[in-house]
């Protein structure tokens, strides 16, 4: 069997879009967007990260399919 090492982390890779709002419009209702921003999330993308955190030199690998989602 071939010598591995490090970690392969597979799950959802997920691109939040945020949008800050000034209020929470009522129904038919209407609110401006104050700010909008982008993020990474899901359980892979954090443990990741947390391990590159711990030791910068672990071999980690990233497992994730890309999708065909509207940007």
């Amino acid at each position: 069997m071939p010598h591995r090492e490090g970690f392969a982390c597979a799950g959802n890779w997920i691109i939040d879009h945020v949008r800050l709002i000034d209020h929470y419009p009522g129904e038919e209702g209407l609110a401006f967007i104050r700010e909008e921003s982008r993020s990474t999330g899901r359980c892979a993308y954090h443990v990741i990260c947390d391990l590159r955190a711990l030791d910068p030199d672990l071999p980690l690998y990233a497992i994730g399919m890309a999708g065909e989602d509207e940007p």
